[in-house]
């Protein structure tokens, strides 16, 4: 009875170990770093012919659906798809995919807009090349990574003193266009999808004293992954797009800046206000300004592991004219007799004489009072 048991329990592992080794062989498996992941063991296509096909997956597993998938063929337009629900694509046309040839991929986009434009803003891209077998068969599988999100601000205003207020109001039609410069610890990365958005709204927002604010929308900062390449390795980043909301978000900030920031000493106006009642002041956002974002930026931005600096910066082109007031108030604190306020404008520099600056406000009290 006994050795009965042992045998039954050396058949119960054997068939065990086979059922391991046989589930092994079949398991996905992720090659990482951009260069695909395999869903199923290539080869199990249902014994399909002259077709690719495949699965597009992001960055934590999950099948991307919606997204455009292009095969070129060697003809003037591409084959082209969407993956669905699964993130399942295939391509089956015996005219046009033979046995034996390579043909390129390009996800997300086709290959002459790779790194222009995205058809998903929310994605990257990827572009690479399939071999078929001696049926004209292939399996392909790649990851997308989801495009990072970064704030692109269209204004900022700041104050460093208990005695100022600041407001800012958008008025009439303006064009925010978004241009990017950045540094790469890594060569042969280059700048892409730059982009412009025209909005038409009417907004107004204000600080306290010794405090800021930057108004914003979101935006999506994606890659493209050239798989070809030798390494395969990403090809270029840039905004590909805003956000799919219609609104601008307020967002509270610190003050980053000192009296002791070169841009500021040599790009300042300064006010002398004795101990009165209140001193008010406006100027004009007006034309067309180019602001180099300091605040917040360069933004760390990793695609495929790879690290990328991305400074932004901003031009705002305006139809009419955007304002910014601020009003000092000295009724609650006159000592000292004479407070010293500094008035600084990225982008255009303030010009008190035709009341005209820039995007971003900063007023200081230099003297030091708090």
């Amino acid at each position: 009875m006994m050795k009965r048991k042992v045998q039954v329990w050396l058949l119960l592992m054997a068939a065990v170990l086979v059922f391991l080794w046989f589930a092994s062989t079949r398991t996905a498996y992720a090659s990482g770093g951009g260069e695909g992941t395999e869903s199923l063991w290539p080869g199990e296509g249902g014994g399909l012919s002259n077709a690719v096909e495949g699965f597009i997956y992001n960055e934590g597993g999950g099948h991307v659906s919606g997204i455009w998938v292009f095969l070129e063929t060697g003809y003037l337009t591409p084959l082209a798809t969407t993956t669905d629900s699964e993130g399942y694509y295939k391509f089956e046309d015996p005219n046009s995919i033979l046995p034996n040839s390579f043909y390129h991929i390009a996800v997300n986009g086709e290959w002459e807009q790779l790194g222009v434009v995205c058809i998903n803003k929310g994605y990257g891209q990827w572009y690479g090349i399939v071999e078929t077998d001696d049926n004209g068969y292939a399996w392909k599988s790649v990851w997308i990574e989801h495009a990072a999100i970064v704030d692109v601000p269209a204004a900022a205003i700041f104050s460093n003193t208990k005695y100022a207020t600041v407001s800012y109001e958008m008025t009439g039609f303006y064009t925010v266009s978004h241009s990017l410069t950045f540094s790469v610890p890594i060569t042969g990365i280059s700048l892409g999808y730059q982009q412009s958005t025209t909005a038409t709204y009417g907004l107004t927002f204000s600080i306290d004293p010794n405090s800021g604010a930057k108004i914003s929308r979101r935006h999506y900062a994606a890659s493209y992954w050239d798989d070809t390449a030798s390494p395969p390795r990403v090809k270029k980043t840039g905004i590909s797009g805003s956000e799919l909301r219609w609104y601008w978000d307020l967002l509270a900030q610190s003050e980053y800046l000192t009296t002791d920031s070169p841009a500021v000493i040599s790009n300042h106006s300064e006010m002398r206000v004795d101990p009165i009642g209140t001193v008010e002041g406006l100027y004009y956002e007006q034309g067309s300004t180019t602001w180099s974002v300091s605040q917040g930026v360069p933004y760390a931005v990793s695609y495929m592991a790879y690290g990328v600096n991305l400074n932004l910066d901003v031009t705002v082109t305006t139809s009419g004219s955007n304002k910014v007031s601020f009003k000092i108030d000295r009724s609650h604190d006159p000592n000292p007799d004479t407070l010293t306020f500094w008035i600084y404008t990225p982008g255009a520099p303030f010009d008190p004489d035709s009341h005209t600056g820039g995007m971003e406000f900063h007023i200081w009290d230099a003297s030091g009072a708090g």
